[in-house]
């Protein structure tokens, strides 16, 4: 049977040898993605068994009794997990979760090679997006207008593809549909050798009388120019017969065909030798000499199988052999070339490098961003704060009961905090609640930064009622002394993710030259060098408003230097961006 129709993706390597390969179908990815959400489901399952069987509780008590500060922690972790799965299975595993295993998928950049760490978190990032507003309604909508690629696909540059899609070869499916059939004096065009092979191909699926049907009145009209009565074969046998008879002659496209096919041959054998002899060679604890000339001589075939391949995928590609016809040898030289891949950095050299120079950069050229955002910010936390002040009714409206039980317990809220040991857990809750924040906030800034702007404003005008509804309830100076550690960088970073959104919003909105694809990929680096900044700087700051702003176990001047320290911290490392 031959595979179903898939649009095709061109990549182009580094030898600019240009490769077709064929895109997932929407159905193929929602299979993929059911089999990701299963093993997630379990993954947290597991958990929550473990969790019972440690606390030997009963868990839907726990569940019934779960604070705020605990769902934050839980929805937290499930936000974070979605991303972190995906991005580790694509760094580790060569852009294959378990489910695009299964459904024989595959991500993949520009360039043909699995994304890396950078790329991969880009793209699953915007999942965020492509989520909205129910199920999976942004990414579905775009993956129709675009070709089976999903918004974060776009941004990050990536694709994924269905490595089964290559189904039969054309040579093996025309040579099995001739029979033996013969057919001399044959002069094709390159279009009629087209039309013939797919004649062949579609027949494949029917019953054998209606491909006879399909081909009775293109063999007819074969027969009429080679000047022969009606053969005794079939139509089709016919037909592929002629097309095996141009390939004899060496006429255009089907003589092309018919190397690219040996081409093939050659270099998926060259593929198994090489892995058959590696993965021996890694079995084995100590090789000698020998073995490592084995070892190196199936790494020289292999080459010499790629370049061969490469050679004729490139004649093949300017003598006009249709795409899907190359999209079977170009997944074979896909497959070297993540066997072949240059070493790359150590990792933690590429980090260092990437925290130390990239992420400053990209900060300090957007200052005038973060200022602007810090405006924004600061405007909605005056309206909050006085709307709230003037109304405590809608000030408990805008932060809710529970934030307000808390604003109203004042000392006893962080003191608490203290008395219980909870340093920890308020760590956690407050981490992954402001990196949480700080993810939406960059995520939406691909609708144009609309969303952006909307989200830091909604924190903005919550931070203000909540400081309106402490003046009503006389315990401002408690909330104003519990946010002096950690409120300086806290506050400055939601502004610092909100201005890498605003890199995805320029984008769409005033891509200049640029085309608005290429446009998002580069100022989608750049939003995520900015984000990076600012997720540290939650994670960071979280240790602080778990385990110095609680309490009163350190003098007010102690929490105004920690506040003013870890700030200063940060725009030192930041301003290393000006050079």
């Amino acid at each position: 049977m031959t595979a179903t129709a898939t649009p095709s993706f061109q990549v182009v390597t580094a030898e600019r040898v240009p490769l077709s390969l064929p895109l997932a179908g929407l159905g193929e990815r929602a299979i993929a993605s059911s089999v990701d959400v299963i093993l997630i489901l379990l993954l947290f399952v597991t958990l929550l068994f473990v969790y019972n069987l440690v606390r030997q509780g009963d868990l839907e008590q726990d569940f019934a009794t779960a604070t705020t500060r605990m769902a934050l922690i839980i929805g937290g972790l499930v936000l974070v997990g979605i991303v972190v799965f995906d991005v580790v299975a694509d760094v580790l595993f060569a852009g294959r979760t378990p489910g695009k295993r299964v459904a024989g998928l595959r991500v993949i950049d520009s360039s043909g090679r699995p994304p890396d760490l950078l790329t991969s978190t880009l793209r699953n990032l915007l999942r965020l997006v492509d989520m909205l507003p129910l199920g999976y309604g942004v990414g579905i909508f775009t993956m129709f207008f675009t070709g089976t690629r999903r918004l974060g696909d776009l941004v990050a540059g990536t694709v994924v593809v269905n490595e089964r899609a290559r189904g039969d070869s054309i040579v093996d499916v025309v040579t099995a549909a001739a029979d033996g059939v013969v057919v001399s004096g044959v002069q094709l065009s390159d279009d009629e050798i087209v039309r013939l092979v797919e004649l062949v191909r579609r027949g494949v699926a029917l019953q054998p009388a209606l491909a006879d049907s399909l081909c009775a009145t293109t063999a007819t009209a074969l027969d009429r120019r080679l000047g022969t009565s009606s053969s005794p074969a079939s139509p089709r046998a016919q037909l592929a017969a002629a097309v095996v008879a141009s390939a004899a002659a060496g006429q255009g496209i089907a003589a092309r065909v018919w190397r690219l096919h040996e081409a093939e041959r050659a270099l998926r054998a060259a593929i198994t030798a090489f892995d058959d002899r590696v993965g021996r060679s890694r079995l084995r604890e100590h090789r000698d000499h020998s073995d490592h000339e084995r070892t190196r001589s199936v790494a020289e075939d292999l080459d010499d199988a790629a370049r061969a391949a490469g050679s004729e995928v490139m004649t093949a590609s300017r003598r006009g052999v249709p795409a899907r016809w190359r999209e079977s040898i170009s997944l074979a030289l896909l497959e070297v070339e993540r066997r072949r891949r240059p070493l790359s950095a150590p990792a933690l050299r590429r980090l260092s490098g990437y925290l130390a120079d990239d992420v400053p950069l990209a900060v300090w050229a957007e200052r005038a961003n973060i200022v602007r955002i810090m405006v924004v910010f600061a405007g909605a936390t005056v309206v909050g704060g006085a709307i709230s002040f003037l109304d405590l009714d809608v000030g408990r409206g805008l932060i809710g009961d529970d934030l307000t039980d808390l604003v109203e317990q004042g000392a006893s809220w962080t003191d608490a905090i203290a008395r219980e040991g909870a340093y920890l857990q308020t760590a956690v809750s407050v981490g992954l609640n402001n990196i949480g924040v700080g993810l939406r906030t960059f995520a939406f800034g691909v609708l144009g930064a609309v969303g952006t702007v909307l989200v830091v404003a909604m924190n903005g005008v919550k931070l203000g009622a909540t400081f309106g509804v402490a003046i009503r309830l006389d315990t401002a100076d408690t909330l104003g002394r519990f946010i002096l550690a950690h409120g300086p960088v806290e506050l400055s970073m939601i502004c610092v993710a909100a201005a890498g959104g605003v890199c995805l919003g320029r984008a769409v909105i005033s891509p200049g030259q640029r085309t608005r694809i290429l446009a998002l990929r580069d100022e989608g680096r750049r939003g995520l060098a900015v984000l990076v900044f600012a997720t540290v700087g939650f994670a960071a700051i979280a240790g602080v408003e778990g385990f110095v702003s609680p309490g009163r176990h350190f003098p007010i001047v102690v929490n105004v230097g920690v506040g003013v320290l870890t700030w200063l911290l940060f725009f030192v490392w930041a301003r290393r961006g000006r050079r």
